[in-house]
């Protein structure tokens, strides 16, 4: 199937959100290969959505926090595709009447599944001179920031 005709590519948006990515279960979730899975998944999402942004756009990410997935290190995806980290918020369920939270994969793909403690990342796009500066830092420095 060919998704470059859907439309959506020229379209732009002030607010796109994605809550609890996750790519599947191939290996358990601490595991190396399973955390670069969902990180590819993540970075192809920051990519696809930092294109698609008015100006002044925020790109939100809710995400479980803690071990093992404060290793998916999404902060520096979204650095990747040009954006950086403006606010971090926790997210309460009970703060969503009728949100229901749904695994995507597997027997159980209906079910929910427990978010433990979660928050709500929020991403602009990098001012062009932030972007200029990151851009004449050297590795070391980047780890730094």
């Amino acid at each position: 199937m060919d998704y470059s005709d859907h439309g959506l590519l020229d379209t732009q948006f002030d607010r796109i959100v994605f809550n609890f990515p996750h790519a599947g279960f191939l290996y358990p979730e601490n595991n190396r290969s399973q955390i670069m899975l969902h990180r590819m998944l993540v970075k192809g999402f920051f990519k696809s959505a930092s294109e698609m942004l008015t100006e002044g756009g925020e790109v939100h990410v809710t995400h479980k926090t803690g071990h093992p997935y404060d290793d998916w290190d999404i902060e520096e995806l979204a650095e990747m595709s040009g954006l950086e980290c403006v606010e971090e918020v926790g997210f309460y369920q009970f703060c969503y009447p009728g949100y229901e939270n749904k695994r995507g994969d597997g027997s159980r793909c209906d079910r929910s599944f427990n978010i433990g403690s979660c928050s709500t990342f929020k991403f602009k796009i990098i001012s062009a001179s932030v972007g200029a500066q990151l851009q004449n830092l050297s590795f070391f420095d980047k780890v730094l920031c």
